[in-house]
């Protein structure tokens, strides 16, 4: 089957070198999806924006991933549970039916809300749709208050 993947990007503070390693990483992450794949860019901080809609064609994310990196500032807080909230509903209303549907999620895991673990369960649900995360490397530092 083919399959429908969004990539859900933290555009938060403390996010702008992992983001510029994953975009460097994605031509070889690309090379492994077929044909009949597609994947669309959602990023957030306390808001969700939609970057790039569903895309069979590489080079409209490759392309994608330069613009994100030279228009988002990077200043911004974290609202995680919002951001699977809507990267939920984006899929459910957007990605394929025949197709399985994944959203893969780079974060550091840090937010500024209460997490709603049960909401976002029951949306990814409706969705039909797997969440993969990628949590970036200073993620279990402890904070500074």
């Amino acid at each position: 089957l083919p399959v429908d993947v969004l990539l859900l990007l933290d555009v938060s503070g403390s996010m702008r070198t992992h983001v510029e390693s994953i975009a460097a990483a994605s031509r070889e992450a690309m090379a492994v999806l077929g044909q009949e794949d597609r994947v669309a860019i959602m990023v957030f901080d306390r808001a969700t924006r939609v970057r790039l809609p569903f895309r069979a064609g590489r080079q409209d994310v490759y392309r994608e991933f330069e613009r994100l990196l030279n228009q988002e500032s990077f200043n911004g807080g974290t609202d995680i549970t919002r951001a699977l909230l809507d990267a939920a509903r984006f899929m459910e209303r957007s990605a394929r039916k025949e197709a399985r549907r994944a959203i893969v999620i780079l974060t550091d895991d840090q937010t500024e809300f209460d997490r709603d673990d049960f909401q976002v369960g029951r949306a990814l649900e409706r969705a039909d749709t797997v969440l993969s995360a990628i949590l970036a490397p200073n993620f279990m530092q402890p904070r500074t208050w």
